[in-house]
């Protein structure tokens, strides 16, 4: 009885929260903290913070340690030709460690590329955070254009009912026709027709906009209108200062950057002949070093190579 009770206030206030009008800051703080791709990149982010802390643990030793107990018993032959009860009993321990002193420098650039990486997956998460809240803002102009539709059609109802009320009452008096009547009538119904559309414009634009946010519920919900008041008229800068701004700004900009950064320190080129024999001398080394590797994991590591590049260089 207790739980019913606890489930029905919360349904109350969920209720009372849902028939309040929300915001455009409420909307978009809702969206960045429920939305299933921020949530998803979210998690992709955490990863990578993974990926620093094992690249920045991967310097110290390790340590390996096992045990094992052997026990054998039974009847068996002996030198003289006679069976005799044998016991046997053998302990073995192991123990191991690792220390890394010097691996080529992989390890520093395993771990400046680890942490370019979580910079770039920051400047995703930002980049998902600021495209949801951009469709969130589209969707609430669109709403509220709805909305005002709206009221216009409404209106043109009301006006067309007083037209057709007006016409009623010449009729009535001989001043007008049946035909003048029907014509009016007709007018009005269009109007209806249109308001009946414009509502179902503004059902589908909130509809949207509760999906968007990924609401339970989406039947009592409402944007609130924004006063005329409350924009200010601004002059927009000038097309070159607005790109020069994005490109400082953006977050997918600073993105992309990041990953080109981690690629260049860790990547060889392929423009000159210095390039060309430091390029061979290390897929020598890999195939010598995959050689002798018995792990097929790290042998594939060492076997795979990748080719990136757009230029004539890259391409051939």
């Amino acid at each position: 009885m207790r739980k019913i009770a606890i489930l029905a206030m919360l349904s109350l206030a969920f209720m009372a929260k849902a028939q309040q009008p929300w915001t455009l800051r409420q909307c978009i703080d809702y969206a960045v903290a429920n939305n299933i791709s921020i949530q998803q990149q979210e998690l992709s982010r955490q990863q990578r913070e993974l990926d620093v802390n094992t690249a920045k643990y991967s310097r110290l030793p390790d340590l390996n340690a096992s045990a094992s107990e052997n026990l054998s018993f039974g009847r068996g032959l002996t030198a003289d030709n006679t069976y005799t009860n044998t016991n046997t009993q053998s302990t073995s321990l192991s123990l191991s460690t690792t220390v890394p002193v010097f691996t080529g420098f992989r390890l520093p650039k395993s771990l400046k590329l680890s942490k370019l990486s979580l910079e770039a997956a920051n400047a995703d998460l930002e980049k998902v955070k600021s495209d949801v809240s951009m469709q969130v803002a589209q969707l609430y102009v669109q709403i509220l254009y709805n909305m005002e539709l709206c009221d216009v059609a409404n209106r043109q109802v009301e006006i067309d009912s007083m037209q057709v009320f007006r016409v009623e009452q010449l009729l009535n008096n001989g001043k007008a026709s049946g035909m003048e009547l029907a014509q009016q009538q007709a007018t009005l119904s269009q109007s209806k027709l249109t308001a009946t559309q414009a509502d179902n414009d503004r059902r589908l634009s909130l509809l949207s906009l509760a999906q968007l946010l990924e609401l339970p519920a989406a039947q009592d919900f409402e944007v609130q209108r924004i006063p005329l008041t409350a924009f200010e008229v601004e002059v927009l800068p000038s097309p070159d200062a607005i790109f020069s701004d994005a490109l400082t700004c953006k977050p997918e900009i600073r993105a992309e950057q990041l990953r080109l950064e981690g690629a260049e320190k860790n990547s060889y080129t392929l423009w000159s002949y210095d390039d060309a024999v430091k390029l061979r001398d290390r897929i020598h080394d890999c195939f010598r070093l995959a050689a002798d590797e018995t792990d097929p994991k790290k042998k594939k590591e060492l076997l795979s190579f990748y080719v990136v590049g757009a230029g004539f260089t890259g391409v051939e």
